[in-house]
C-alpha cells in the first residue's frame, strides 16, 4: 500500500474520529485499523485485503508540525466542555480527547489526553 501525505491524513482522521475508511490505493476495500499505544505515542497498523498493510506512528503524520502543548485557557475550556457533557476536541489537531475521571476525597482527578498528538494534562477539581 503506497500512501501520499493526503492519504495518511485521511486515514488518521478516520481512525481517530472512529470512521470507516476505504483503501486509498485500490479505492474499493475497507481498511482495518489496529492501534497499539506505546511510550512514544502509538503504532497504527492499517491493512487492506487487496493492497497489503502499512505501519504508521506519530512521526508519519503530516500534521505533526501542528502538534503543540495546550494553553491554560484551552485546558480550562476542555474541562468545562467535559463537565457540561460535551466531547472536547484537541485544540491542536481536533481529535476527540480521552478523559479519565477518578473521584477522590475532596477532589475529582481528571486526566485528559489526545491519542493523536500525545499531549495530556491532569487537573484536580475540588468538591463543593
Amino acid at each position: 500500500m503506497e500512501l501520499t501525505g493526503d492519504h495518511i491524513v485521511a486515514l488518521l482522521d478516520a481512525h481517530f474520529t472512529g470512521l470507516q475508511a476505504t483503501c486509498p490505493s485500490c479505492q474499493t476495500a475497507a481498511v482495518q485499523f489496529d492501534r497499539r499505544n506505546t511510550t512514544d505515542g502509538y503504532r497504527l497498523h492499517v491493512s487492506c485485503v487487496r493492497c497489503g498493510s502499512v505501519l504508521l506512528h506519530p512521526e508519519h503524520d503530516p500534521r505533526v508540525d501542528q502538534f503543540r502543548e495546550w494553553t491554560t485557557d484551552e485546558e480550562a475550556a476542555i474541562v468545562a466542555a467535559h463537565l457540561s457533557g460535551q466531547t472536547p476536541l484537541c485544540p491542536a489537531d481536533q481529535t476527540p480527547l480521552f478523559i479519565d475521571v477518578a473521584p477522590a476525597y475532596q477532589v475529582t482527578a481528571i486526566r485528559v489526553s489526545c491519542p493523536r498528538c500525545g499531549f495530556w494534562f491532569d487537573r484536580d477539581i475540588p468538591h463543593g
